[in-house]
């Protein structure tokens, strides 16, 4: 309904529901790839001496990752490392079982092979948690909500505008899109943080120089 009277038009004439919905879907997974605005969060059971755990199917881009293997007590930030740069713990060092400190990515978000590798390999069994930016959930119905952060629902709207009006081949469509990118813009630097204090320099916690 909202799109519809953006575009001055209640009922079908030029652009179907179904158009309409799959624009604002298109929207929604730009919004959200783009600004990085719905992080979430879920965990993998990880098995002694099991080294590999798959990567959500709804994200595509990895924040932080922790691993504990005493039900929470204690939490171990994991570092995130690319294949070549561990090459000098995989071929100089023996690979033995212990605690894992790095995550590294194989694969690419998607794919059924995009997963997590662990090193050290858990020397006992733990609980993995993913820190992540996922994809926006579809709208399959008028009736389902933009899967956006509150109060920014209206940029699927606006996205959904222009291209409809672009594909209209209305010369208006470049004054919304350059709406729909100054709103992205503000979200993009509103949504780092949901609040307005400042940020810290965290140490190590060892009393040393960091390496």
């Amino acid at each position: 309904g909202d799109l519809r009277d953006r575009l001055d038009e209640t009922s079908p004439r030029f652009w179907d529901d179904k158009q309409l919905n799959r624009w604002l879907n298109e929207g929604a997974q730009d919004v959200a790839r783009r600004g990085q605005c719905l992080p979430d969060t879920t965990t993998r059971a990880i098995a002694a001496s099991s080294a590999t755990a798959t990567l959500p199917a709804n994200g595509f881009g990895l924040h932080r990752a922790e691993f504990s293997n005493d039900n929470g007590v204690t939490v171990y930030p994991l570092e995130f490392r690319d294949p070549n740069e561990m090459d000098e713990f995989w071929i100089r060092r023996t690979q033995q079982n212990y605690r894992p400190s790095f995550l590294v990515e194989n694969g690419y978000p998607g794919a059924t092979n995009w997963s997590a590798t662990l090193y050290p390999i858990p020397s006992s069994s733990g609980i993995l948690t993913i820190y992540y930016y996922r994809l926006a959930a579809t709208a399959n119905s008028d009736t389902d909500v933009v899967d956006l952060p509150s109060g920014w629902e209206d940029l699927a709207i606006t996205y959904a505008s222009y291209v409809a009006l672009r594909k209209d081949q209305n010369p208006i469509y470049q004054e919304v899109k350059q709406e729909y990118e100054e709103k992205l813009g503000t979200l993009i630097d509103t949504t780092r943080r949901y609040h307005d204090q400042s940020g810290w320099i965290v140490g190590s916690g060892a009393g040393g120089a960091p390496d």
